[in-house]
């Protein structure tokens, strides 16, 4: 039998313990891997994605399928990764979340804004953008 065919089987054979640490590894591995939470969040999403990856390897029988399986997602979330950056440059789209005035269509007369109290921010503020 072929190493493909006996992965094959243990894929068919997952219960459902098997398939929900599957899960969380995918999301917590997907957020360790992101900008959306800071240092310490992704260093937790990080441990829950190790324990959910060990946990999903000693259920899998043979363990050394479990590690293939694991191996294997984080290659396909690597190459998913590599894609979405490839179609971003190839298309120039901006890197950042934060839409600039020459992206967005500013009304004639732009509403005033109400003054801000000098304060030191903690984290960047966004224009607000009316709707259309």
């Amino acid at each position: 039998m072929s190493v493909a065919s006996e992965l094959h089987t243990s894929l068919r054979s997952m219960g459902f313990w098997q398939l929900l640490l599957a899960i969380v590894f995918l999301a917590s591995y997907s957020l360790a891997g992101s900008t959306l939470f800071g240092v310490r969040g992704r260093v937790r999403a990080g441990g829950v994605a190790l324990f959910a990856a060990g946990g999903f390897t000693a259920l899998t029988n043979p363990w050394e399928h479990g590690m293939l399986l694991v191996a294997a997602a984080i290659g396909g979330l690597g190459l998913f990764s590599a894609i979405g950056w490839v179609l971003s440059t190839a298309f120039h789209l901006p890197h950042g979340s934060v839409a600039t005035d020459d992206e967005v269509a500013m009304p004639a007369e732009p509403a005033a804004e109400p003054a801000i109290v000098s304060a030191p921010l903690r984290a960047p503020q966004h224009k607000h953008i009316p709707a259309a």
